[in-house]
C-alpha cells in the first residue's frame, strides 16, 4: 500500500504532538512493509513564499515532501480561509499524486497545506482519511477557547470576530487593551466586518465540502467525535481510535531510585496560555510544604509575553527550574525521572501524547478535568484529575504529595498497561482496508515486500 501522511508541520523543525503522531504512524506503517511519505509545509519563516512549490527531503528514513505556500491574501482571508483553501496549490498537488501515486491520503492536519490536497487525492482515486488532532476544523484558532481564554461554548460568528480582534493585538496585550479594541471595532468599520463574516461563512462551507470528501474520519477520543457530530460533520457511528504511547525504538528504563526526599514535579508542553502553566505556578505558590517539591518545566515558548509574566513569578521560586526542551529520544528518561507529571491545560486537549508516554513510563498524572485528559486518567488509573483552572485544587494534591512521598508510589502502582502506538498504526491499516472495501467490493491494496527489509529507506 502507498500511504501519504499530511501534517501542518513536521520534524526536524517542529516537534509537537501532531508531528509526533505523524512520525510514529509513518515509521510503524513503513515497518509493516508499506510505502510511506509525509507532506508538510516548509518551516514558518518560509511561509508566504512568492511561488508555491515542493521540495523532497529525507528524515529518519522517511521521504518528506515540503510544500512552499504562496501568499494569496491579507487579513481574514489569509489567516482564516487561505490557510485552508489555497487554489495556487492545485496543480502542484495534482503533480504530486502522479509522482507518489498514493492509495491512501491520511490527513492529521491541513493548516497551510490546504484542502487542495484532499481534492487532488480524490481526483487521483486515493482513499482519504482524516484524524483531527485539534479543533481547527470547527474553530479557526483551533482550541475552542474564546478571546478571554475561556471555553467557547456557542462558537458563533461574534465569538470568531472577537477572537480575531484580540489576536491582532498580540499575546502581550492586556485584557483592558482587548476590551478597548472590542469597543472601538464594534462601533466602526461595519463594512469590514460584513466582509469578514462572508469569509467565515465560506470557510464553513469549504470545511463541510472537505468532510463530504473524506472516506473516513477517525477521532482519537469521544469528545472530539461528539464535537464533530454536533456540527453535522460526521455520523455517530464514526470509529474512535486512541493514539497510544509512542513506542518505536523505546528502551525501557528501570524505575528511578529516589535521589533525595524531594518530590519531582514535571511539566512538558508548549508554553502558551491554553497549556495552563500559570495554573501550576499559582498552585506551587499556594502549596504547603512546597520546599519538599522540585518543579521541572520543559517546553518551547510559543507566547513570549505569557512566558515573561510567568518567569517573573517562578524566578523567585528556588524550587522551580525552566529547562527548555529535550530530544525526543530522551522522552522516557525525562518522564521516568518525575514523581508526577502535571498537565494543567485549560482547553479540551485532544489527548496529548505526553500523557500516554508518562503513563507508559510509570509516571502518574495530575491533569485538568478536560475531556481529552480525564478519559486517559480514568481508563488507565493513571493519577488524579482536578477541576480545570483550579489552582487551589492542584495545590491540595501537591501538598499531599509533598507531605507523604509514598503517595506518588501508590499512584504509580495503580497504573494499568497503556496502549502503544503499534496498535494504533495497525488499527489504522484495518480502517484503510475497510474504507477501500466499502467503495469497491473485493478491492485490496498491494503491500510492498522489500527485497531487503533491513535496508529499506
Amino acid at each position: 500500500m502507498r500511504i501519504l501522511l499530511a501534517a501542518h508541520a513536521f520534524f526536524p523543525h517542529d516537534k509537537a504532538g501532531t508531528e509526533t503522531v505523524t512520525k510514529f504512524v509513518a515509521h510503524h506503517l513503513q515497518d509493516e512493509g508499506h510505502e510511506v511519505a509525509v507532506i508538510a509545509p516548509k518551516v514558518a519563516e518560509n511561509d508566504g513564499a512568492r511561488h508555491a512549490g515542493i521540495e523532497i527531503e529525507r528524515y529518519e528514513g522517511l521521504t518528506i515532501y515540503r510544500v512552499s505556500v504562496s501568499r494569496s491574501g491579507d487579513g481574514f482571508a489569509l489567516q482564516y480561509l487561505n490557510l485552508l483553501k489555497n487554489p495556487s496549490l492545485d496543480a502542484i498537488y495534482r503533480d504530486l499524486m502522479k509522482l507518489f501515486r498514493p492509495d491512501v491520503l491520511h490527513c492529521f492536519h491541513l493548516m497551510r497545506i490546504s484542502g487542495s490536497l484532499v481534492e487532488a487525492a480524490k481526483d487521483w482515486g486515493a482513499k482519504v482519511v482524516f484524524t483531527p488532532t485539534d479543533f481547527w476544523a470547527v474553530c479557526p484558532t483551533y482550541q475552542l477557547l474564546n478571546w478571554k481564554g475561556e471555553a467557547c461554548v456557542e462558537h458563533t460568528f461574534e465569538d470568531c470576530r472577537r477572537c480575531h480582534i484580540a489576536e491582532e493585538l498580540g499575546s502581550e496585550a492586556t485584557m483592558e487593551d482587548k476590551i478597548r479594541a472590542m469597543e472601538n471595532s464594534f462601533e466602526s468599520s461595519q463594512g469590514h466586518w460584513r466582509v469578514a463574516e462572508s469569509v467565515f461563512a465560506e470557510r464553513e462551507r469549504y470545511i463541510s465540502k472537505l468532510f463530504s470528501l473524506f472516506d473516513l474520519v477517525v477521532p482519537a477520543n469521544d469528545f472530539m467525535k461528539q464535537t464533530l457530530v454536533a456540527r453535522g460533520l460526521i455520523s455517530n457511528d464514526s470509529p474512535v481510535l486512541p493514539f497510544g504511547a509512542p513506542s518505536r525504538n523505546v528502551n525501557r528504563l528501570p524505575a528511578r531510585k529516589r535521589r533525595s526526599e524531594k518530590i519531582i514535579v514535571g511539566f512538558c508542553g508548549t508554553i502558551r496560555y491554553s497549556k495552563g502553566l500559570h495554573i501550576l505556578i499559582d498552585a506551587i505558590s499556594k502549596c504547603e510544604n512546597g520546599h519538599n517539591l522540585e518543579v521541572h518545566i520543559y517546553g518551547v515558548i510559543h507566547e513570549k509575553g505569557y512566558f515573561d509574566s510567568l518567569e517573573k513569578q517562578f524566578s523567585k521560586m528556588p524550587n522551580v527550574k525552566f529547562l527548555k526542551t529535550f530530544a525526543p529520544s530522551r522522552t522516557e528518561e525525562i518522564l521516568s525521572g518525575f514523581d508526577v507529571l502535571v498537565i494543567p491545560s485549560v482547553w479540551h486537549e485532544n489527548t496529548p501524547l505526553i500523557a500516554y508516554s508518562a503513563l507508559a513510563a510509570g509516571t502518574p498524572l495530575l491533569a485538568s478535568e478536560t475531556y481529552g485528559l480525564k478519559d486517559v486518567v480514568q481508563t488507565y488509573r493513571g493519577g488524579r484529575v482536578f477541576p480545570t483552572g483550579d489552582a487551589n485544587a492542584l495545590a491540595a494534591y501537591l501538598t499531599a504529595l509533598s507531605s507523604d512521598p509514598t503517595l506518588a508510589e501508590a499512584w504509580k502502582k495503580e497504573i494499568r498497561p497503556v496502549a502503544m502506538s503499534e496498535g494504533y498504526a495497525k488499527g489504522l491499516l484495518s480502517l484503510y482496508q475497510r474504507a477501500s472495501e466499502k467503495s469497491k467490493a473485493g478491492m485490496t491494496f498491494s503491500k510492498r515486500v522489500p527485497e531487503n527489509h533491513s535496508a529499506r529507506i
